[in-house]
Order: C-alpha cells, then structure tokens, then sequence
C-alpha cells in the first residue's frame, strides 16, 4: 500500500539542512472478514496488492503516538494481535496478520 506523505510529514535537519520524514508510517493487514466492522466505523483501507485476503489501513503517527502504543509492550508480547488492538480495537486486532512500521530513519519492522 502506497502511504501519502504530505508536508506535515517533512522536518529539516538541522544540521544537514536536509528535508526528513518526521512520522511513523504504519500499515496494518487485516483480514478482508472483518470488513464490515471497518465500514461501519469509518476506518479507511484498501484490499492488500499481495493477498486478496486482506485489507490494508494505512495510519500515521507522530513521536508521540508511537511511543505509546510501541514502546509500552513487554518484547515477550509484541505481535501483530497485540499493536492491531492497542492501534484499533480488541475485536479488530483479533483479526490482524500483519504489522509494519517505516520508521523515520527509513528502517522497516514487521510484525506477522
């Protein structure tokens, strides 16, 4: 899934003078069953380009957002079930397969 990045998304380092991405991108796989809940509360996302089984919702978050969902979870915990209910809700983390993070240093987690 292609995630629109605007210019809010953009900081400039100081000390390179160099435009920067200043966000998380955050793309959540979810099984295409549970697309009805996602209609129903207005969460936008597209059907993945690799697996015609699953939706993809594509979120953003600051700083901030990220370090309360991410850095809060014992590494013994971490899954996709578990970031697709503190991002979502219980019932649709249930139904998440797959987590990823870009990161604003470019580096890719995963989480499936």
């Amino acid at each position: 899934m292609e995630q629109n990045k605007t210019k809010q998304h953009l900081s400039v380092d100081k000390n390179s003078g160099k435009l920067e991405w200043k966000d998380y991108v955050v793309n959540i796989e979810i099984d295409i069953d549970c697309q009805e809940l996602l209609d129903a509360i207005g969460l936008d996302y597209e059907v993945s380009e690799d697996d015609e089984t699953q939706n993809v919702i594509g979120l953003t978050l600051d700083q901030e957002e990220f370090d309360d969902v991410f850095e809060t979870c014992q590494l013994s915990k971490a899954n996709e079930i578990e970031f697709g209910t503190r991002l979502l809700n219980p019932e649709l983390g249930e139904y998440c397969t797959k987590v990823t993070v870009l990161t604003p240093n470019n580096d890719t987690i995963i989480f499936k």
